[in-house]
This record gives structure tokens, sequence and C-alpha cells, in this order.
């Protein structure tokens, strides 16, 4: 999690950096506001691709964790099966409860 953070505050530095640089060569003044800008752009979208990676891989741990449910489903526990109303596996149920 913290590479996620520190990935993104290098985008901006280097966005900035190159700006200033480019600043310095073309004799300017606005280009580093530029390479901040998108710098963070960046910094975003590399952010939330990171995040979403993440969070597919807890995903997959999770789903590879939990015990297998009927129908070989992973992770699918029998209470969370539709069941058609008045079928006598519904009526089961209900009286288990």
């Amino acid at each position: 999690m913290a590479a996620l953070g520190s990935e993104t505050v290098s985008h901006v530095l280097a966005g900035g950096l190159l700006g200033w640089i480019l600043d310095k060569w073309f004799d300017t003044d606005f280009l580093m506001m530029y390479g901040a800008i998108a710098g963070i752009a960046t910094g975003i979208v590399a952010l939330i691709r990171g995040s979403l990676k993440m969070n597919r891989r807890l995903d997959e741990e999770l789903a590879a964790r939990r015990p297998e449910g009927p129908g070989g489903t992973p992770g699918r526990p029998e209470s969370d099966v539709p069941v058609e109303p008045g079928s006598p596996a519904r009526v089961d149920r209900e009286k288990d409860r």
C-alpha cells in the first residue's frame, strides 16, 4: 500500500522536474506547471491501476480460502443458492430454521 503512495509522489516529482528542465532549456516559465499537472494525472492513473490490481489479487486470495459450495462453485454457501418458491428444497430449508 505504501508503494502506491510513493509511486504517485514520484510521478508528480518527475513531471515537475521534467517541466523545470524544459523551462530552463527553452527559457520559459510555464512548462514546470504543465509538467506537474501531467505528473499528477499520471500519478492518479497509476494509483487507480495499482489499487484495482491489489483489490483483484485480494479477491482471488479470499475466493481461494472459501470452502467450495454446491455445484463446484467456490465460496458460495448452500444458503445463497436460489431456490424456486414452493420447491422441496425451499420447504426443507424453512423447516430447519
